[in-house]
């Protein structure tokens, strides 16, 4: 567990209808944060791309390498911001990575190219059979049964039909 970056004394009138604290309510807090590091400038591409990251879904400026992720506010919930911010640049985090390496001078030594970006444009023409597409059909050639179309339909009726017109399948015809 970390230590809090800013402590504030809470007020009983800035909890929402649920009891819960409304932080929108309460006063910002005065003066300066003192993170307890000197800050460090990113020294390369890669480090400014993460602090450039860092910043965005923390909300917190000037993040140097050595500032620490959690301390700064992170949690699971923004380490997966981070990772997906980052695989929009390209590059992969393991989230365990950033809980390992938790300031930007260490965890840039773990972050990976992707390896291949999957398209996911139409396809057109022939396509092989999936698995289970493949398993579908060698079992209904096996046992002989026709393979039957099977889908959701829309159906508007001009008037309205009973339960017996419903069930005996005379009154619903394709198309």
């Amino acid at each position: 567990m970390h230590d809090p970056v800013v402590l504030r004394a809470g007020r009983a009138d800035a909890a929402d209808a649920n009891g819960k604290l409304d932080r929108k309510a309460l006063p910002s807090p005065e003066g300066t944060l003192e993170r307890g590091t000197v800050y460090e400038a990113p020294r390369n591409a890669l480090e400014e791309t993460l602090a450039n990251i860092w910043q965005g879904v923390l909300g917190v400026s000037a993040i140097g390498i050595t500032d620490n992720f959690f301390e700064l506010g992170g949690d699971s919930i923004k380490a997966i911001q981070i990772s997906a911010r980052l695989h929009a640049h390209h590059l992969k985090m393991e989230i365990k990575d950033l809980f390992q390496h938790p300031t930007i001078g260490k965890l840039s030594s773990c972050l990976r190219p992707v390896g291949r970006t999957i398209d996911q444009g139409l396809v057109e023409g022939e396509v092989e059979l999936t698995p289970i597409q493949r398993w579908f059909f060698e079992q209904t050639s096996r046992t002989g049964r026709t393979v039957k179309k099977t889908g959701s339909y829309a159906v508007v009726f001009e008037s309205e039909l009973t339960y017996a017109e419903l069930n005996d399948g005379e009154s619903l015809r394709e198309c």
